[in-house]
């Protein structure tokens, strides 16, 4: 990866690159927000839940809010009383608190992965709404990381070290954007050490839609997931791998200070290695004015969203 110590680019430039992909005419979604439906990806059992979006086509992508919580797989009960998987790596909200009649928590032995089963028979219809609103709710009141610049002593979130966080778009995103090279990870003091992350597509929030029109419905997601542990399970899943870290993100030691960011480049830039941006599904990418904090003096005009990790513990 490369250093997080760049240039600065003339204003010219950045007008230019502001100028560009400003071709489409906005849609709306598909289906209403706030809907659940079947991933026809997934087969019907695997829900949707609709996210606010322009179909695709926004002239430019925003980023609407970051987001963090616990990363789950989560399942349910088939008609023989079995537990099934439904969908894997959901953020739900850290606070969630485990019953017997909702939710249960549990960790996965092998894999380590922490799983949730709502106690519902996803096989009938009742059973299924009952399980879609409980995992919607489940997926709600996620805690938000404030943008309050970077680098600088200041206020800043603390996020759990084991954390999941979810970054919300306002469109559809072009899933084969969504990896570590478009929205990358820096830790350290002054944060400029490269920090290995999983980046991956969220799931369950989008929208429903033929964007390739070929006659079938496909699911987009409006939110990329950053998730700072790596289990032996899902290192070896990755490619190339990546190191193993079950406890993530290294602590932090100063409250005024971050010790994290995540910075999303909105520049493509040859010589530093950044040959894509992270799109929506007509190209288009996000400006560099218009999305909060930003570094100016990278060349590849990152936003930033700062924050500290939790501290030691033990």
């Amino acid at each position: 990866m490369r250093s997080n110590h760049r240039l600065f680019a003339s204003a010219a430039i950045l007008w230019l690159a502001a100028a560009c992909n400003n071709t489409s005419t906005p849609g709306s979604p598909v289906n209403s927000p706030g809907t659940v439906l079947p991933n026809p990806g997934a087969g019907v059992l695997s829900p949707v839940i609709v996210e606010q979006n322009a179909a695709g086509r926004a002239p430019e992508l925003k980023l609407v809010r970051a987001l963090y919580g616990r990363l789950v797989d989560v399942y349910a009960f088939n008609s023989a009383g079995n537990q099934v998987p439904i969908v894997q790596e959901v953020v739900i909200r850290a606070s969630l608190v485990a019953d017997f009649d909702n939710y249960r928590l549990a960790t996965d032995p092998v894999t380590g992965q922490e799983n949730l089963l709502i106690p519902r028979n996803i096989e009938t219809a009742t059973g299924r709404e009952g399980f879609n609103s409980l995992l919607k709710a489940a997926t709600e009141g996620l805690d938000t990381i404030f943008d309050g610049g970077f680098g600088q002593a200041g206020f800043y979130s603390m996020v759990p070290r084991n954390a999941a966080v979810t970054l919300v778009f306002d469109d559809l995103l072009d899933p084969t954007t969504i990896n570590g090279n478009n929205i990358e990870t820096f830790t350290g003091p002054a944060p400029f050490s490269p920090f290995s992350s999983r980046v991956l597509p969220d799931p369950l929030y989008g929208d429903v839609q033929d964007f390739d029109g070929d006659g079938s419905p496909e699911f987009y997601t409006t939110r990329a997931i950053v998730d700072f542990t790596t289990s032996s399970f899902e290192s070896f899943q990755t490619s190339p791998p990546l190191p193993i870290n079950p406890e993530g993100m290294p602590p932090s030691v100063d409250q005024n200070l971050d010790n994290f960011q995540i910075r999303i480049p909105t520049m493509i830039s040859g010589i530093y290695g950044q040959t894509t941006l992270l799109t929506n599904l007509t190209d288009h990418t996000m400006r560099v004015f218009s999305n909060g904090s930003a570094d100016l003096s990278s060349p590849t005009q990152d936003i930033v969203r700062a924050f500290r990790s939790g501290g030691r513990t033990g």
